[in-house]
């Protein structure tokens, strides 16, 4: 079989296979068992929750629920493509607890509204402030509904750690649901990021912008059989480029002292990137730019006075959070900083 047709197949095998539910997939692997949710947030999007049930029932009844939430571009499969023995998701279900996996609305698994269409610019007129104000509560108390537990354990990656600070500084009765949060690489203040891709992009924001309306885009990164055959081809073990994708990765996020599985590489690209909105990507630039954790700036005074009653965005209220919170980062991470200032964070 010649090269060409071998990857013919190997996309159409690829499209198939998109077009399932790849995290219940990886879950079962597992022998685990898999169930998924439709959550109807406030504003008419219809977002997807993975669940790796206990299995022991009585014994789950003593044990508040965790949430797994995931970062920028990716999905509920963060939290388990690693295998049993290393991803959060297997070990948490493992030691009899009942895990929850959330998809952020324009994700692969969120892609629906009660009136709009995902092909519709008015379905992606949103950042992730509405992630953190809508979905992250909905998704909260269809968990307390569903369980009968009042408070869960919350554990979040990246931009699941942005969305976890609007909520509380937004919506700060929901500190009363959270026995703990746990967030890793957390990202508010980015002043001092370090990632060159990013910092390029944050200061050609306006250029990039205006290529986007060009282009009529609204949705960035997909999840596309394009993107996971480049993952297998060229990233995958034995490929001659894959030392060029790790490089990549290392040049965007940082390095680190430990080796990278390698592995992981056409597995990761399964699944991510799972898609984002361009307001997403265009409100994390401006925090590059202004230093400020703060609602999405509209770029008019007119318009921002609409909305906050103000000509500026307001910055959230770190001070309505009240729940116990472990930070974990790395020294080497482009995407976060500790802070100068003694009070703050740059997460």
């Amino acid at each position: 079989m010649n090269v060409s047709v071998s990857i013919i197949i190997l996309v159409l095998a690829i499209s198939v296979d998109a077009a399932k539910d790849l995290v219940c997939q990886e879950i079962q692997i597992h022998d685990y068992p898999c169930e998924s949710y439709e959550v109807l947030t406030e504003d008419g999007y219809v977002v997807t929750l993975h669940r790796i049930p206990p299995r022991n029932l009585t014994y789950a009844r003593e044990l508040k629920p965790f949430i797994l939430m995931h970062g920028l571009i990716g999905s509920a499969a963060d939290f388990i493509l690693s295998g049993k023995q290393r991803s959060l998701g297997c070990m948490l279900h493992e030691k009899g607890y009942d895990v929850w996996l959330p998809n952020a609305r324009g994700t692969t698994y969120s892609k629906r509204h009660m009136h709009f269409d995902s092909s519709s610019e008015s379905f992606w007129n949103f950042t992730w402030h509405e992630i953190g104000y809508y979905d992250l509560p909905a998704t909260i108390d269809f968990i307390t509904n569903k369980t009968g537990h009042n408070k869960l354990h919350y554990v979040a990656h990246s931009q699941g750690s942005t969305i976890f600070l609007v909520m509380l500084s937004e919506r700060p009765e929901y500190n009363e649901k959270i026995v703990s949060a746990s967030l890793l690489a957390p990202v508010a203040f980015l002043a001092n990021l370090e990632s060159p891709p990013l910092r390029l992009m944050a200061s050609e924001s306006e250029k990039i912008e205006t290529l986007l309306n060009h282009l009529g885009l609204h949705e960035l990164f997909p999840s596309t059989a394009l993107n996971q055959l480049g993952g297998h081809l060229f990233c995958g073990k034995g490929a001659p480029t894959q030392n060029l994708c790790i490089l990549v990765t290392y040049l965007s996020v940082g390095f680190s002292d430990y080796e990278m599985d390698r592995s992981l590489f056409p597995k990761i690209f399964e699944t991510t990137p799972a898609g984002i909105s361009r307001k997403q990507f265009q409100h994390f630039g401006q925090l590059i730019n202004s230093g400020k954790f703060q609602k999405f700036d509209y770029k008019s005074k007119e318009e921002n006075y609409r909305r906050y009653g103000r000509k500026s965005p307001p910055e959230y209220n770190l001070r309505n959070i009240r729940v116990p919170v472990n930070l974990y980062y790395g020294n080497k991470d482009f995407l976060m900083a500790k802070q100068v200032s003694k009070s703050e964070w740059i997460l």
